[in-house]
């Protein structure tokens, strides 16, 4: 029994969903070479799909038992199918596991089953079959032999009982026909089947002509071949029939003593009487038909013939006016409606047609040459060339007076077009010409192929095109986000009691400070019950003194928290407050990097508590004085959160106000005593419904911000760019023309904080000197873009270099920094440093020595300072020693492995550029 829901009603006003649904062939297609073969079906695939909250009522009805709403998908929505096949392609890129090796296929196997662990889809393990050799999929079996019929389906129509009205014989012709790939002339046997007895209003009369139609169609079904599964990478051979036309679609395969396509049985050729009723109406020829007759062995089976292997059958019934045409027109018809019908397997490979008449070739090169030319394998442009320069003709293009190749269109009425060839790196120069030049301004994919394609044409010049825009390093650093933010809102796990977690923040500095010497507030909530703790302090105050406050006014009052989160303040991350973290055994969280929804709660009180002090305060300023009002206001009111004020929810009543000793209660105050039991079950029920309303106000506010934002593809291991807006890293540069992303930056780990869903915080490999200016390493994935490092495809693109500044009348290039030191063998021995350019691409970087560094003496000097234990020789004396700037400023890094040094070459080994000292370090 199942449960049917009549939703025409609200079938009829959805919009339609019109995701395309996978195609039968092209997932038997993906099958070739594979031998293990694993189905996993889903139990109740459709209610593993939960419905938006929003639209559950949209799926209500009614019963007896009352008024019900599906939570999760039912059947019979029109848009339920596209719905769950699109959550299907999400998460898979097949639905059929297959594999060419065992081992390959455990992997695979593990895979897909981790992928549903993921996203929480279950199986049903009855229905699932693995690591087999034969299963059925989509009504077939599908098998490394092939591709067989399905028995059931073929034992149903080999038990078909003669039809006897129109309405059965199409059932039964429906069913045939799904398999007519499987049957040679398929077209003969349904003809006379359909000529006459399905025309418009027809009077039955089954006679003897249908019955041996019908009897032979049933024969031919449950006699098919096996049928090979296409390999793409060998030539295809489609043969063709001019009888009620039809084709083969077949590749030879290399025959081998242990074939694995067996022997299948062959049924006995049809009469000669029932051939004849089966012939069209058609004028007779001498030519034979052509069949597909493989070897037939002593035991009446098949075998293949010279390793010509089926792929498919065709055949398509003639119209009234194909039936008089001529056995070479009709031929002609086969060959274009069969190359239609397998478009998809022919497109890009190369074939063959093999005709049974060779006065077909006129005809053939006559009607479908233009169809047939978008088929033909294109070669290099360098086999084209060798060929027009030794005097032959190849058609649409010609060789110009320059050298070059010219195409100019199939038709040859296109503008003439330089055909590149792929021999060196003239494509990428092409591409480079419209996209990296600054006449150009390094546009987007569509305008830098449409500037490309005005002059140049190559196969696969869009992909080419797309992929190099993609990956220039500029682009990413440059353009703007098109996308929704990264990141969907993951709230942080609700405690079960009061003062667990606590975050913190300071307000300030709130200039002049107030007469005590107060210029700061330290912000302290308990993210339970939304209770605030306000304290004045010098926003100059050291991480002891933090602490001195924390232990005076929170932890003495309501004991050690288990978790406290901070921003990145210096004075929560350096080592004292990490050292007594470790002796009272508390978590340190730290919100990630200029984000700073991560601690909202923070954030939000800051923002009320700055509300309330901009109304109570007066012309004095002296806010400090009003902070306890602001305190009390502000935990005495309801929170939307939870339902309850923050006093209610901590204390179990509600602290006095003024107004509150004008209520009755305090005229005839209440002497009852609860008792025990009572207290704890009231505390255990408030608790419990502040965790509800808690959990509720996250799932909402949830819901709301991540429809404005989009899942982010990072993990471990992947390259970034991070956000810049942030980081002063050109400081010589106006604000508005800085770039937007600074990188690559490699993820180091995903920190997360105790959520089950995915990370949306990731800890990435900063340089050594933002380490140095103590910048947080933790960044929200709303501030990271995914990086496409330079593939060697496109060795060869050119590389913006800034030219050089002349001093004193020399050239000299701009120094970016330091990042190695070397002392060499030399006699007297001298010290070189490893320098890398400004502008520059980091393979470019070239050992200098000391007397060529003069004008960058501070940074030679931050660099030895900062690393003078790991040199094995002191660096030689400066004459003018830095300036306290210079410290803060230089930017450095670690100093590389000898691995590195020796992997670097010498200055006299690299391309070098006439200088005599290089200019003034620019930061």
């Amino acid at each position: 029994m199942e449960l049917t829901i009549d939703y025409r009603g609200i079938n009829r006003y959805t919009v339609k969903n019109n995701y395309p649904m996978p195609r039968s062939d092209e997932l038997f297609d993906r099958l070739a070479g594979n031998r293990f073969f694993t189905k996993i079906d889903l139990r109740s695939g459709y209610h593993q799909i939960c419905v938006a909250a929003t639209d559950q009522p949209k799926t209500a009805f009614r019963s007896r038992f009352g008024h019900y709403e599906f939570t999760v998908m039912p059947f019979g929505l029109t848009n339920a199918p596209a719905t769950f096949q699109r959550a299907m392609n999400d998460i898979f890129r097949d639905i059929l596991v297959y594999s060419r090796t065992l081992e390959e296929h455990l992997r695979h196997l593990c895979d897909v089953l981790d992928r549903l662990h993921k996203h929480g889809f279950y199986a049903k393990l009855s229905k699932c079959h693995f690591a087999q050799h034969k299963v059925d999929f989509l009504g077939h079996y599908v098998s490394d032999q092939g591709l067989h019929m399905h028995d059931a389906k073929s034992t149903a129509i080999a038990e078909w009982p003669v039809p006897t009205s129109a309405k059965q014989l199409c059932s039964f012709l429906g069913l045939t026909s799904y398999y007519s790939n499987f049957i040679q002339g398929y077209a003969r046997y349904s003809y006379v089947l359909t000529s006459n007895l399905l025309r418009k209003n027809p009077p039955w009369a089954w006679t003897p002509l249908y019955e041996d139609a019908f009897h032979a169609l049933k024969k031919a079904v449950t006699c098919t071949p096996v049928l090979h599964l296409p390999d793409f990478y060998r030539p295809f051979i489609y043969t063709t029939d001019d009888f009620a036309v039809g084709a083969v679609l077949s590749q030879i395969f290399p025959s081998s003593p242990d074939s694995s396509h067996p022997r299948i049985p062959r049924f006995p050729p049809p009469t000669p009487t029932t051939a004849s009723r089966l012939t069209p109406t058609r004028a007779a020829t001498h030519e034979p038909p052509i069949d597909y007759s493989p070897a037939i062995a002593e035991d009446g089976t098949v075998e293949s013939r010279s390793g010509d292997c089926p792929i498919a059958f065709y055949s398509h019934q003639l119209l009234p006016a194909e039936i008089n045409y001529t056995a070479d027109e009709c031929e002609v018809l086969a060959i274009v409606y069969a190359a239609r019908h397998w478009r998809h397997n022919l497109h890009g490979a190369p074939f063959t047609i093999q005709l049974s008449s060779i006065s077909v070739t006129t005809v053939h090169h006559s009607v479908i040459d233009e169809f047939h030319t978008q088929y033909r394998h294109y070669p290099d442009y360098r086999d084209i060339h060798a060929t027009l320069r030794s005097g032959k003709t190849v058609p649409n293009y010609f060789l110009g007076d320059n050298g070059l190749v010219y195409w100019h269109g199939s038709q040859g009425t296109r503008e003439p077009h330089i055909c590149v060839p792929s021999i060196g790196k003239l494509r990428v120069r092409a591409v480079a010409k419209f996209h990296d030049q600054a006449a150009v301004g390094h546009m987007g994919f569509h305008k830098t192929l449409a500037r490309v394609s005005r002059l140049y044409v190559w196969p696969k010049r869009k992909d080419f095109v797309k992929d190099y825009v993609a990956e220039c390093p500029t682009c990413q650093e440059v353009n703007s986000a098109n996308h929704l933010p990264y990141g969907l809102l993951q709230p942080l796990p609700i405690r079960k009691g009061r003062w667990q977690s606590i975050p913190m923040d300071f307000i300030g500095p709130l200039r002049p400070p107030t007469p005590r010497n107060h210029d700061a507030i330290l912000v302290v909530v308990d993210r339970f019950t939304k209770r605030a703790r306000f304290v004045p302090c010098l926003y100059a105050i050291s991480a002891r003194e933090v602490a001195d406050i924390v232990f005076d006014r929170v932890v003495r009052d309501h004991g050690l928290p288990l978790s406290i989160i901070y921003d990145c303040d210096p004075r929560f991350t350096n080592r004292f407050w990490r050292r007594l973290h470790e002796v009272y055994d508390t978590q340190l969280r730290f919100s990630s990097s200029y984000h700073p929804q991560t601690d909202g709660q923070t954030e939000i009180t800051n923002r009320t508590l700055g509300d309330i002090l901009r109304k109570i305060v007066r012309d004095d300023q002296q806010w400090d004085l009003h902070l306890v009002h602001a305190e009390i206001a502000y935990n005495h009111a309801v929170s939307p959160t939870t339902g309850m004020s923050p006093y209610y929810c901590d204390l179990d009543y509600h602290p006095y106000v003024p107004a509150d000793f004008l209520r009755p209660s305090q005229m005839h105050p209440d002497t009852s005593c609860p008792t025990l039991d009572d207290w704890v079950a009231h505390m255990t029920s408030i608790m419990k419904i502040a965790h509800e309303h808690i959990a509720a106000s996250q799932t909402r506010m949830a819901a709301c911000a991540n429809r404005s934002r989009m899942d982010h593809p990072f993990k471990v291991g992947d390259d970034v760019l991070i956000d810049a807006r942030h980081l002063q890293l050109e400081a010589d540069t106006l604000r508005k023309f800085r770039r937007r992303f600074f990188g690559p930056c490699r993820i180091l780990q995903a920190v997360s904080y105790d959520t089950a869903s995915s990370p949306v915080n990731f800890r990435v490999k900063l340089p050594h000197y933002l380490h140095q200016a103590r910048v947080h390493d933790v960044y929200h994935v709303s501030l990271l873009r995914p990086y496409r490092r330079p593939s060697e495809r496109f060795v060869g693109r050119p590389y913006e270099r800034p030219p050089p500044i002349m001093v004193d009348g020399h050239e000299e290039f701009l120094i970016s920094d330091m990042i190695g030191r070397r002392v060499t063998d030399d006699n007297p021995p001298h010290v070189e440093y490893l320098v890398r350019w400004k502008g520059y691409p980091d393979e470019e970087a070239t050992w200098e020595p000391l007397e060529h560094l003069q004008h960058a003496r501070m940074l030679v000097c931050a660099y030895d300072r900062a690393r003078r234990d790991e040199f094995t020789a002191p660096p030689q004396p400066i004459e003018t020693p830095p300036s306290p700037l210079a410290e803060e400023t230089a930017e450095v890094e670690p100093a590389p492995s000898e691995a590195d040094l020796q992997q670097q070459p010498d200055a006299s080994e690299r391309p070098q550029r006439t200088r005599r000292r290089p200019a003034r370090y620019d930061d």
